[in-house]
C-alpha cells in the first residue's frame, strides 16, 4: 500500500514535471523569439545611426591632422569594443531563458537551481 502510494505520487509529480516543463519550453521559445526580434530591431535601427558615428568621428580625427593609421586603428578598437558589448548583453538575456526548474521538476531535486549573477554570488 505505501508503494502504491509512492508510485501514484511519483507519477504525480512526473505529469507535473512534465506540464511544467512544457509551458517553460513554451515560454523560453517566446523569449528566444522576442530576444531574436529585439535584436534585429536594434540593429536594423541603429547601424545608420552607427555609421554616420563612425564616419563623423573618422573625418573629425583626419580634420585634426592624425594620422589614417591611428584613425584606423581608433576606429577598429571603438567597433570591438561595441561588440563586445552586444555580445554580453544578448549572453545575459540568455542565461534568463533556462530550463533550470523544469530539469529540477523533472529529475525531483528539491533545492532550487542555482541562478549565476545573483547578489548573493
Amino acid at each position: 500500500m505505501a508503494a502504491t502510494d509512492a508510485v501514484e505520487r511519483y507519477k504525480q509529480q512526473l505529469l507535473l514535471g512534465k506540464a511544467l516543463a512544457g509551458r517553460e519550453w513554451r515560454l523560453s521559445m517566446r523569449a528566444l523569439v522576442l530576444v531574436l526580434a529585439g535584436v534585429l530591431l536594434l540593429v536594423a535601427v541603429s547601424s545608420t545611426i552607427w555609421i554616420t558615428i563612425n564616419v563623423v568621428l573618422a573625418l573629425s580625427m583626419f580634420k585634426l591632422g592624425i594620422h589614417w593609421a591611428w584613425i584606423s586603428t581608433a576606429m577598429m578598437l571603438l567597433n570591438i569594443g561595441a561588440l563586445v558589448g552586444i555580445v554580453s548583453t544578448v549572453r545575459a538575456l540568455l542565461k534568463q531563458v533556462s530550463l533550470g526548474r523544469s530539469w529540477s521538476a523533472i529529475t525531483m531535486n528539491l533545492q532550487e537551481p542555482s541562478v549565476s549573477g545573483s547578489a548573493g554570488e
